[in-house]
């Protein structure tokens, strides 16, 4: 891949996640499915305590996926499983050269609140502003690590 398809890969990501947060705040996910994401995100805790990285992604990538899920929107569902793909491939490299992502216990977190309490300004924020630093940061190791076609 080249460093402009990473760059429309995480950018396209992004909005498709905005996309199923709208969808999920406008619906109003339940006490269950909250507890769903909340326990995703204490197993990405635990792998990280465990200096598991590769458990953490697994989780990371269950939480994500459940988002979509709750959208109960087989288009986007389908699409968003095109893309993650591809961005499990980069991710699949990045995350064993970058440090542990403590931080991403805490944007989890805050995600999980913003979904509960149906502020989508905030949510459609912080994730925008968190694709934008994992892009930035994804594509920097890439390319120092010349996984990147020019």
């Amino acid at each position: 891949m080249s460093r402009r398809d990473v760059e429309e890969l995480y950018e396209l990501i992004a909005h498709l996640e905005v996309m199923a947060l709208d969808i999920c705040i406008s619906k109003g996910l339940t006490q269950a499915q909250l507890d769903i994401l909340r326990d995703y995100t204490a197993k990405m805790e635990q792998a990280l305590d465990n200096n598991d990285i590769q458990q953490w992604a697994i989780h990371d990538f269950a939480f994500h996926d459940q988002i979509f899920q709750y959208t109960e929107n087989s288009r986007l569902i389908e699409t968003a499983r095109k893309y993650n793909e591809q961005n499990k491939r980069c991710k699949d490299i990045v995350i064993k050269l970058r440090p542990l992502p403590w931080d991403s216990i805490i944007e989890h977190n805050k995600l999980i609140d913003n979904l509960e309490s149906g502020n989508i300004n905030e949510a459609r924020e912080m994730h925008l502003v968190h694709w934008e630093q994992v892009s930035k940061q994804f594509i920097e190791f890439l390319d120092n690590y010349h996984f990147l076609d020019k």
